[in-house]
């Protein structure tokens, strides 16, 4: 592509074209002062030219004689060339022009907006009024050239754009931070909206806040902020980052932090703290929940008893997808922790992975001092990098036991990780359970401009007590499994509870990985006879076939779940497979398939209760994530009832749960649900409310807040638009 710049009008002499000689004294005296307009021709080198092997641009210098507007081949005297790689070329001995002709070249950082792996920016224009320096007005075009890896950013100047105010109502004032530290004196903040205004900030000696007043109408709206430096040698380094802000009557506090490919929605419940290093993005601190440099430091607040971490970051060569780079990030960190154990996890269709682990350390230590030690593990965004020192809150109280909760969405396009977490005390996780399940499995990240769309879905309501449940548990009765037979067995008043606040109709079944029999007297929900029917004893057989023998049990008629008349119209069914060993499913008369089965295409859930470690051949786990269900981790029986619970309620709200109309192809943001019966808004709880289960995509009503039959049932959300495959959901 080629582009003629008119630079201005230079009056030249013929003496100062062609010198002061005895030669052309003659032509000099026969000629008057003319006007010549400089032209600058901009021509786009493609990858592979002999100028610039990586691409760029080449700009000609020369003076218009004809003036025809036009750089004829005789008229063209000098040429500058900029690579993408940063070399500089340049030809001809026209210093005159060269001089006039000013080109700047600003570095654009890593993280930018437009250019993600960096590059650079390049200003020209003629020095009018000749002091040198290419002035605003002087400008002719701004011409950005995106690195592909070829040159060596200056790194990141912006950490993160947030705002608590990332869904709001028309007309609404809100204020955006950058999160920048040790902001240099000779910076330079711009911001502008969408429509490139250039907007000013409330206090000019904080100019990475911004205070800005919505639109009128629903929409989006974006915000940038381009930040500008020099440094000791007067390089210039260049970050443009972006915000979106979603302008809705559907209001809800919802948390966004901007990174750099993605914004990450986080439930309100949380400040942001910007830190500086080899990181991007911040640190989360929950409010608390309770009854009663670079920047040098950072703080925590005062009775933070839940707090975590946002970034992205490149993979760093520890795996090409979310699996192998949690995986290896959670190997990274057993040098310093006593056990990490994983025992619980969920992996999405699009490859988007949470988990769940207990840490156990040597010593005792504040929240705030081991979560610094997972951040320099898994948050940074270059090996061996730094960050700011995080000082623990006064109120924090030492402990060797932890939960900690991760989600990870990886790109494959940016080849970037975005990875969000949560750290707490472990005998504090209760308290926290909802506010972490909508932090690392519920919460959306899109790529930074994308609109949150509002919705309602409008329901009458149904009779609950007349929904269905259907279970059927599988359990090794291998010589190794007494153990965890009796924990199992001892949570079935916890299971029975769970389905008592929900009013579900449900029936339990028990067979064993050696056999398809029905134990006892097959479904029932009687107590005593499922407690008995968990604990089938372990003296059956050491080749573990769970998966072979609930397939043969729930085949169509034939099986014994059928011939029992189960599962029952309308009933939903859940299958939980327990066992200690790999799934020996064998080969007879095929092997067994996780992505194309029975259960599959039934929509029957699975439910895996195994051994993490047998993951990468086993298919229990495989068949879990295939049909949208979870796995546990089989030691760690002190989860046992969390998980057990979480299976009861999932199955109630498949059976008797709202549907989100656009969760079937979009990504819902479950922290901006809002629930109303007959007009009365209903409140977010476990006990007498609603939840909201992203793998059913449903809001299910429990305890007291359960409608009555024929109750109006109003659900508002807002919701990320998939034109091909879902975004993240984790």
């Amino acid at each position: 592509m080629n582009k003629i710049l008119k630079l201005s009008a230079l009056t030249l002499s013929i003496a100062s074209l062609y010198g002061c000689n005895s030669e052309s004294t003659e032509n000099v005296e026969k000629s008057s002062e003319k006007n010549y307009f400089a032209l600058i021709e901009k021509i786009t080198l493609p990858e592979g030219n002999e100028i610039c092997s990586v691409g760029g641009i080449q700009l000609i210098i020369g003076y218009d004689e004809n003036n025809n507007n036009i750089l004829d081949d005789n008229e063209k005297t000098t040429d500058k060339s900029i690579c993408n790689d940063g070399s500089l070329n340049k030809s001809g001995e026209d210093e005159t022009l060269l001089n006039k002709a000013i080109v700047n070249i600003g570095m654009i950082t890593k993280g930018d907006s437009q250019c993600e792996l960096g590059g650079q920016e390049v200003i020209y224009g003629v020095d009018k009024n000749g002091n040198a320096t290419l002035e605003a007005d002087e400008v002719e075009d701004n011409i950005v050239l995106c690195a592909k890896g070829e040159i060596t950013p200056p790194d990141a100047l912006i950490n993160a754009l947030t705002t608590t105010n990332s869904i709001t109502e028309p007309n609404s004032t809100i204020t955006i931070e950058a999160l920048v530290s040790n902001i240099p004196e000779n910076s330079t903040f711009e911001w502008t909206d969408d429509k490139g205004n250039l907007l000013t900030p409330e206090n000019l000696s904080k100019p990475e806040l911004l205070k800005v007043t919505l639109g009128k109408s629903e929409g989006t709206e974006t915000y940038k902020l381009r930040l500008s430096t020099f440094d000791d040698n007067g390089n210039k380094s260049i970050q443009t980052k972006k915000i979106s802000i979603n302008v809705s009557y559907l209001k809800s506090e919802v948390t966004s932090i901007a990174l750099n490919s993605k914004q990450v929605y986080l439930p309100e419940s949380y400040q942001t703290k910007s830190i500086s290093g080899d990181i991007t993005g911040a640190v989360i601190y929950a409010k608390p929940i309770t009854k009663n440099a670079q920047a040098k430091s950072i703080t925590t607040p005062e009775l933070t008893e839940l707090l975590g971490f946002v970034s992205e970051r490149p993979a760093l060569n520890q795996g090409k997808n979310a699996n192998e780079i949690l995986s290896n990030a959670i190997n990274s960190l057993n040098s310093s922790i006593k056990s990490i154990s994983e025992y619980s996890k969920t992996v999405l269709s699009n490859g988007d992975i949470s988990a769940s682990y207990n840490i156990e350390l040597f010593t005792s230590k504040k929240p705030t001092e081991l979560l610094t030690e997972i951040m320099q593990k898994i948050a940074i965004n270059k090996i061996n990098g730094k960050f700011d020192t995080l000082i623990p809150a006064k109120s924090e109280q030492p402990t060797e036991n932890f939960q900690f909760d991760i989600s990870i969405s990886f790109s494959e396009i940016t080849k970037t990780a975005v990875i969000t977490s949560t750290l707490v005390a472990k005998d504090k996780s209760e308290v926290y359970s909802d506010l972490i399940a909508s932090t690392t499995s519920e919460s959306v990240t899109a790529p930074i401009g994308t609109s949150l769309i509002p919705h309602k879905d409008t329901y009458t309501a149904a009779e609950q007590k007349t929904a269905k449940s259907d279970f059927l548990f599988v359990i090794d009765n291998s010589g190794s499994m007494g153990g965890e037979q009796d924990e199992i067995s001892k949570l079935t008043t916890d299971f029975i509870d769970t389905m008592n606040e929900t009013a579900i109709d449900f029936n339990v079944a028990v067979i064993t990985t050696d056999s398809d029999t029905l134990r006892g007297k097959g479904f029932t929900n009687d107590k005593s006879q499922i407690e008995k029917d968990l604990k089938p004893g372990t003296n059956g057989s050491g080749i573990e076939k769970g998966i072979y023998f609930a397939e043969k049990a729930l085949a169509p008629t034939t099986g014994t779940v059928a011939i029992a008349g189960y599962p029952r119209q309308g009933a939903s069914l859940s299958v939980i497979i327990m066992s200690d060993e790999k799934s020996q499913y064998g080969s007879n008369p095929k092997p067994f398939d996780p992505k194309s089965n029975l259960f599959v295409d039934n929509q029957y859930k699975v439910y895996a209760i195994v051994q993490p470690q047998h993951a990468e051949y086993s298919q229990y786990d495989d068949l879990a994530n295939e049909t949208l269900g979870k796995s546990l981790n089989i030691n760690e029986k002190n989860e046992y009832k969390t998980f057990v619970e979480l299976i009861a309620k999932n199955s109630g709200v498949i059976a008797a749960g709202y549907h989100l109309s656009m969760a079937k192809i979009n990504s819902i943001l479950s922290s901006s649900i809002a629930v109303t019966v007959d007009g009365q808004l209903v409140t977010r709880s476990k006990f007498n409310g609603w939840e909201y289960y992203p793998l059913a995509q449903k809001v299910i009503f429990t305890g007291a807040a359960i409608p009555t039959a024929g109750a109006k049932i109003e659900i508002g959300y807002q919701y990320v638009e998939n034109k091909a495959t879902p975004l993240s959901l984790k």
